[in-house]
């Protein structure tokens, strides 16, 4: 710091007052600049001291705005890479327009550094107010720059008003090895194939409008002349806007607008690619983009790609692999389920083999996709995920390749037991470990509720034996609660005992044990909320003529509060293992 102007000290502590002063009285001090180049107005900007860099900016020269360091930034360019406070550069620019169109050393403009660091607030104003021209020059080359940033940092409406002005965008340029249509197929996130809206928000994503603003076009213009949206469109957008003060549907909005304008952008470049030879594929990695694509599960690239060139679909890597065979690798079902739509030619695709001599049976037995299957409750369903895969391609594949034999002599069949020795093993406890647990809670409320038959609310007439409260309707509630919970405990066990004296051989996981711990989850909730009904009876029935009404109704919220939280717990479980059973996309896969 010692060697740096007084005038930069100052305005690194803050200090307002001196550079004022310097700025008044001392021109040759403002035009000072440090070992590596930089200005006062960059010591501001380095510092984020907002408030200086705008009253620096409005004391300080045009000119020296232009002032560049050792790298080639000006104060906006390194404004530009730092922050994301749109105030700091429209100062600049409205001083200094010229400001917009300097590049660095390396040939980068403001507007693209901001989009490189991800500044999107920065990058939106800056592409406004960067002048079209730039955009039309050194061949495509900033253009195609900024449009790959732009999907990198997910500045998706940028990047789809920038394709909309510039439909010809080079898209075989590419920067650090990676093209558009490669930086778009690395965003899954951004696709609804991959991310959809939550079950409970799927009605709020279906209704809730796109305006035309969101879409991507920024700007709407007429020769430079900005229109102005009409009535019915500024009443439409105020409607929006209130509704996305709502919990939950402003989220929801945002991401059917991130879908919306990445189908947009992946539309645009599918046109884009419409023609090209088998050079131009290769140069602007639309072959791996495919990969990538099914890597990720990506539907909509794969459909929208193949569309605009049907032999996109005969893609393979080095290893002889294609699009088919990653959805297989890495368990995407949704890609896996475009073969439903292939006519002849799927019948050739699926039925090759890599370098390696793994056909598609074999390579659900090469890996475990370990990110995948974390997405199940536990080892049990992970097995039927797997098993159900193996399931679906056999079904597909002609008889001939369940005997074929790779290059490590090993049959598909073989393969997979082998490759998933440890998953089973894993199962296996995890089923002996729910089912134990399970089993002691049914076995107390067997207990319980089998003392409860007998301890009757109010007792028994000492002459006749019978129950005193048998007349009243809720002890013929209490009753056949208390029995309900009796018998289903007692189902739930002999269902869990039947879990923990099974074989657990792999094939048991496909559908038998899954069933089993179904059915015995869903009769032990209905003994747990049979027994806490029978509570609830058997307490209003002492307590409902003492003038307890009010206590009588704390322990039943007080019960019900605790079935309430208990439910979506066990629920949940319930729900996934019927799911995976009987709704598993994979099992929708028809032969070809």
């Amino acid at each position: 710091m010692s060697g740096l102007p007084l005038l930069h000290r100052g305005v690194q502590r803050g200090d307002w007052d001196t550079a004022r002063t310097f700025v008044n009285n001392n021109r040759k001090a403002m035009y000072e600049t440090s070992k590596l180049g930089k200005t006062v107005v960059h010591v501001a900007v380095l510092t984020g001291q907002e408030d200086m860099v705008e009253k620096l900016v409005n004391k300080v020269p045009k000119r020296l705005l232009l002032e560049r360091d050792t790298r080639g930034y000006t104060a906006l360019a390194l404004a530009a890479e730092l922050s994301d406070t749109i105030s700091v550069a429209k100062c600049m620019v409205d001083r200094n327009r010229d400001l917009l169109t300097i590049k660095t050393n390396e040939g980068l403009i403001p507007l693209v550094l901001a989009a490189v660091k991800g500044n999107k607030n920065m990058a939106k104003y800056l592409y406004h107010n960067t002048p079209k021209q730039v955009f039309n020059e050194d061949n495509g080359y900033t253009s195609a720059l900024l449009l790959t940033r732009c999907i990198t940092s997910e500045i998706f409406d940028v990047a789809l008003n920038l394709l909309n002005r510039n439909p010809r965008i080079p898209l075989t340029m590419k920067f650090d090895g990676v093209s558009p249509l490669f930086a778009l197929a690395q965003q899954p996130s951004a696709f609804p194939s991959v991310n959809p809206p939550k079950l409970w928000l799927q009605w709020v994503y279906k209704i809730i409008p796109i305006t035309h603003e969101e879409t991507g076009d920024l700007m709407k213009e007429d020769g430079g002349r900005i229109i102005k949206p009409g009535l019915l469109s500024r009443l439409r957008d105020h409607v929006i806007t209130i509704l996305l003060c709502l919990p939950g549907i402003k989220k929801t909005h945002k991401k059917k607008m991130t879908h919306h304008r990445a189908v947009e952008i992946l539309n645009s470049m599918a046109k884009g690619i419409m023609g090209f030879d088998e050079a131009k594929l290769r140069e602007a990695s639309v072959y791996e983009s495919l990969l990538e694509a099914s890597k990720s599960g990506i539907a909509e690239f794969i459909i929208k790609l193949t569309q605009a060139n049907p032999d996109l679909y005969w893609v393979f890597d080095e290893n002889q692999r294609g699009i088919f065979s990653y959805a297989i690798l890495y368990r995407r079902e949704n890609i896996f389920n475009l073969i439903n739509g292939l006519k002849g030619q799927g019948k050739v695709i699926i039925s090759r083999t890599d370098i390696f001599g793994n056909n598609m049976l074999h390579l659900i037995g090469t890996s475990v996709p370990t990110a995948e299957l974390d997405r199940k409750s536990g080892p049990a369903l992970q097995m039927q995920r797997e098993l159900q895969w193996f399931k679906a391609v056999k079904r597909i594949l002609h008889p001939k390749f369940q005997q074929a034999i790779n290059g490590d002599g090993m049959k598909p069949k073989e393969l997979f037991t082998k490759k998933h020795e440890e998953l089973l093993k894993d199962a296996e406890k995890w089923a002996k470990e729910t089912a134990t647990s399970f089993t002691i809670v049914g076995t107390l409320i067997i207990t319980i509720v089998f003392a409860a038959a007998f301890t009757l609310p109010g007792g028994n007439d000492q002459n006749t034996g019978i129950p005193m409260f048998l007349h009243k309707r809720m002890f013929t509630t209490y009753m056949v609660a208390d029995a309900i919970s009796l018998f289903s405990s007692s189902t739930a066990v002999m269902t869990f005992i039947g879990i923990l004296t099974s074989r657990y051989a792999e094939r048991d996981f496909l559908k038998s044990l899954p069933l089993k711990l179904m059915f015995g989850l869903f009769t032990l909730i209905c003994s747990i909320l049979a027994m806490m009904v029978a509570f609830c009876s058997a307490f209003s029935l002492m307590l409902e003529d003492s003038g307890h009404s009010k206590m009588v109704k704390f322990v039943i919220s007080i019960a019900s509060l605790s079935v309430v939280i208990f439910l979506p717990m066990q629920l949940r479980l319930l729900l996934e293992i019927f799911n995976s059973t009987f709704r598993s996309e994979v099992l929708n896969i028809k032969k070809v």
